[in-house]
């Protein structure tokens, strides 16, 4: 063929491609599902999310695409992200069985997620013992989910060598007060913490009140008339001393109320009238945070009802109010900012700011790619790209590094940010490539050490490396190509396994294989415009273009 049919017959294809732009296009959007349908067979389901995105927004009404970035979801355990997207498949398809079982399947993960989470930190925890961010972590999670004997445990061993914030003895004195049979723990806990924090009311308020259960109502009287003195609304202080300065009313009641309460919920966790008399007492002592957060805990169908409705306006009446200078730190005030609004997202990067001055790392590197918003989305995943995340992403992971002479982080996503901050480190390239290769992340490991633009190929360090992961990329395919086939043998007219087929024989360099699948689809579904765009690329890029042209006049 000489060289002016060559460009003439180029031409004409390229003509009557665009001739067919919405054609050509879903061509596109039909070649990136096979590479997303492949990275999520391989684990990589990250890749398959951030191929699928663009698809999806820009087909909104397309099953497949959902589906596939429903199953990605779901292999990263982002269970509300997977169900929205297969609800989303049952709004296109009602009748897609696959996606009803989905919803089944991923609805009861879901709600086993506080537990298994529980269970990592433990684990994690056992392995690290030494951790105190860690023990923190876990100890945090263990209150929020009202395992009060279990926080107070970890609370202790944590304080045993951290000086703790007023924010964490307080959550620890509520775990302490939370079961029986502890009181004086929490009176030794709470008179140290007043050593360091010795004008904080509450403090006082929890010693007076770990006394008073003790039958030492002297020194119990002292440190109520304290906590009243340092702020005179403390409305449980002042319930406490009236209940020493009344005999009659402390025979009636002889506990501290909201402590009470919080552990007959312990018990009956789906009391709800017990839950609205403990969000009474939360907001008649002002501690609008709590009752927030017990609110948001009951049934949504209590959102219409004038009693939820009226504690939640004097709820945010209060939290206005006691929106001005706290006494603790300002990372603990950030913390309490975000919990009364979990989407502010300037507000969580301030917060990682401050955790990083205080030397704070772990909790830092929590906010940056770990704790979610509302919506489940972390920092990471909206502004992972951004230079503000990377700067402090580094910062981080140089405080680890400083700190302990180690980083924490999962090793791929170390290296990957790192990369991402300075695209030029060879150093970083080639670390992440070894993660990669370590964890049969194969694909990943040879487009990220393929990039052009950046690695020396003369460098041997680079040479071996290719070598290894060419190799061991040739053996997925082989592994991926014996399982396609068994498929393929079960059910030969399968039109999607013989398309994944022909992608796997490529990278195999089974040119002819591929093409013979591809025929076959065509052969069964001449109208499947996908295939036949693949098919008249994959005879282009082989160098028979007048076949290629063939196949283009069918897409014209």
């Amino acid at each position: 063929m000489t060289l002016n049919r060559f460009f003439l017959l180029a031409s004409l294809c390229l003509l009557m491609l665009v001739s067919a732009p919405g054609v050509a296009l879903a061509q596109q959007h039909a070649a990136a599902q096979s590479r997303a349908a492949a990275a999520i067979s391989e684990g990589q389901y990250r890749e398959a999310i951030s191929i699928l995105d663009p698809i999806v927004e820009a087909n909104p009404n397309d099953t497949r695409s959902f589906m596939l970035r429903a199953r990605a979801h779901e292999g990263r355990d982002s269970y509300a992200r997977a169900l929205a997207d297969y609800r989303r498949v049952l709004q296109l398809d009602p009748d897609n069985s696959e996606a009803l079982q989905a919803v089944t399947r991923v609805s009861e993960r879901q709600n086993t997620t506080t537990r298994a989470g529980l269970d990592g930190l433990r684990l994690l925890v056992e392995a690290n013992p030494d951790n105190l961010q860690y023990r923190l972590r876990y100890a945090d999670a263990l209150y929020n989910a009202e395992l009060y004997r279990d926080a107070a445990a970890q609370y202790t061993r944590y304080l045993d060598s951290a000086e703790g914030t007023p924010d964490v003895v307080r959550r620890y004195l509520i775990a302490l007060a939370g079961y029986p049979g502890d009181n004086a723990i929490g009176e030794r806990v709470a008179a140290r913490a007043l050593t360091i924090y010795p004008t904080d009311d509450d403090l006082h308020m929890r010693l007076g009140y770990f006394r008073y259960w003790q039958g030492k109502t002297a020194l119990a009287q002292q440190s109520f008339e304290q906590a009243l003195l340092l702020n005179p609304g403390n409305k449980e202080a002042q319930r406490g001393l009236d209940l020493i300065r009344n005999p009659q009313q402390a025979a009636a009641a002889s506990t501290y109320r909201i402590d009470v309460l919080a552990r007959q919920l312990r018990d009956e966790p789906n009391n709800d009238d017990l839950r609205f008399e403990l969000i009474e007492a939360l907001v008649e002592a002002d501690r609008f945070f709590e009752a927030r957060q017990n609110l948001d805990r009951l049934p949504p169908r209590y959102r219409t009802s004038a009693e939820w409705q009226r504690f939640d306006a004097r709820v945010k009446a209060g939290l206005q109010r006691s929106a001005g200078p706290a006494r603790a730190f300002a990372a603990d005030r950030l913390l309490a900012d975000l919990r009364r609004d979990p989407n502010n997202d300037e507000k969580r990067f301030q917060l990682v700011r401050e955790l990083i001055q205080y030397g704070r790392f772990a909790e830092a590197y929590d906010h940056l790619a770990v704790l979610t918003d509302s919506q489940g989305q972390t920092l990471e995943e909206e502004y992972g790209e951004t230079a503000r995340w990377l700067d402090l992403f580094v910062q981080v992971d140089a405080g680890f590094m400083r700190t302990t002479g180690a980083s924490p982080i999962f090793p791929v996503d170390r290296f990957t940010y790192l990369l991402r901050a300075q695209p030029s480190n060879d150093e970083a390239r080639y670390a992440l490539v070894d993660e990669l290769l370590n964890r049969d992340r194969v694909v990943e490991a040879f487009d990220i050490l393929t990039a052009p633009g950046y690695l020396d190929s003369g460098d041997e360090r680079y040479q071996s490396r290719l070598a290894e992961v060419t190799e061991a990329r040739q053996q997925v395919v082989q592994a991926n190509i014996a399982r396609l086939e068994a498929r393929r043998a079960a059910n030969p007219d399968d039109p999607i396994v013989l398309s994944e087929l022909s992608e796997q024989y490529l990278v195999a360099y089974r040119v002819e294989d591929a093409l013979d699948a591809l025929a076959l689809v065509l052969q069964r579904n001449p109208d499947n415009l996908n295939v036949r765009f693949r098919y008249a690329e994959v005879l282009r890029q082989t160098g028979r273009f007048e076949d290629a042209l063939i196949q283009a006049s069918f897409l014209a």
